[in-house]
């Protein structure tokens, strides 16, 4: 049995190394004691794209799966009509294909992953290796040619994350002092934001344990990291766990620039203290200065807060930080848009998205 993962690079020197193709494939061939091969294939849109649609039919899989990003969609949508293997089931993941899975499923593709990859594409496996229908696996929606119906698989993800073998660990992944390293500490979120585009957004909060966690960063110590993307959708969810991970990167990776996204009602000033003393630069997703706005949106968040504790950090110019804001939102006019970016903008970001 034999799945593989398509993953689409701009050209053959800017290449994606997502870290999320890895862990696909460390988990599906861990749980699976390496009776289902995971390959991921690398094809380039500098290269011919009936050559690379050549090299995916022969790796003769069992299970095709393309990973989309916003700048490889409409590629990948002329790849896959090109791609001819009778004995494949191809499928979608990522972007914003679990948000319109019917309107892919109706194209040249069997199946989409609603959101984390490793679970489903090792249910399908199984499934399709027993012979029976892929529809049953999780996270999945898949298109049942005979019922012309779509079916909706049940939602479920891996509870435990240290189930997934770290690719750093295990050589996967590469790395050296130049790396900037995605480091995924957590999956998941408490709120359920409508608006929220993330991975694993969806999904029920969890983390990886200390321990799975203080061996990446050891190793990421002995390589001379000097870059990392802390993965989570909001680190600070929880105080005892982000003062626990930001103490550990102060003692392995003391030096290491990194970047992590918070959400800035939650900061305590001890929180801000602490980071003004790292070489760290904050993403906050402020989305807007209209708390109505927020509350029609169903969120907690705490415009007061947030911004109070923002102007706090002006205390500290060391402390580096970005804002998001979304324009559209319900309920919302281009005078409250306008609004948002003269105070945003009076908050003196290093960035405004």
């Amino acid at each position: 049995m034999k799945i593989a993962i398509v993953n689409v690079n701009k050209s053959r020197v800017i290449k994606n190394t997502e870290y999320h193709v890895f862990t696909a494939k460390t988990f599906v061939e861990a749980r699976s004691w390496n009776e289902i091969s995971a390959e991921i294939v690398n094809v380039y849109m500098t290269d011919d794209m009936s050559t690379s649609a050549g090299i995916i039919e022969n790796q003769q899989a069992d299970i095709i799966v393309f990973r989309v990003l916003y700048w490889n969609a409409g590629y990948i949508m002329k790849l896959a009509k090109l791609c001819r293997s009778p004995k494949a089931v191809k499928g979608l993941w990522g972007y914003d294909t679990f948000a319109n899975p019917e309107e892919y499923l109706k194209k040249d593709f069997d199946f989409n992953i609603q959101d984390e990859p490793e679970l489903s594409l090792y249910e399908m496996a199984m499934l399709k290796r027993n012979g029976e229908s892929i529809g049953k696996a999780s996270g999945i929606v898949f298109k049942d040619k005979e019922s012309k119906t779509f079916v909706y698989g049940e939602s479920r993800v891996l509870s435990d994350l240290d189930t997934i073998p770290s690719p750093y660990l295990n050589g996967m992944i590469p790395v050296s002092e130049t790396t900037s390293v995605f480091w995924e500490i957590s999956r998941g979120c408490l709120f359920k934001c409508d608006f929220c585009v993330d991975f694993s957004h969806d999904s029920n909060l969890r983390y990886h344990s200390f321990g799975y966690l203080e061996k990446e960063l050891k190793f990421f110590a002995e390589k001379g990291v000097s870059q990392l993307t802390i993965g989570c959708p909001i680190a600070n969810l929880s105080h005892q766990h982000f003062s626990k991970i930001l103490a550990m990167i102060n003692e392995y990776l003391p030096n290491a620039i990194f970047e992590i996204s918070v959400r800035a009602d939650l900061l305590s000033k001890s929180d801000i203290e602490t980071l003004a003393d790292m070489n760290v630069f904050l993403n906050i997703g402020l989305q807007t200065a209209n708390q109505k706005v927020h509350e029609n949106l169903l969120t907690s968040f705490n415009v007061d807060k947030a911004l109070a504790n923002i102007r706090y950090m002006a205390n500290y110019p060391s402390l580096m930080f970005g804002i998001d804001v979304i324009a559209g939102l319900p309920r919302m006019s281009y005078e409250d848009f306008l609004n948002d970016l003269e105070v945003v903008f009076n908050l003196w970001p290093i960035s405004i998205n």
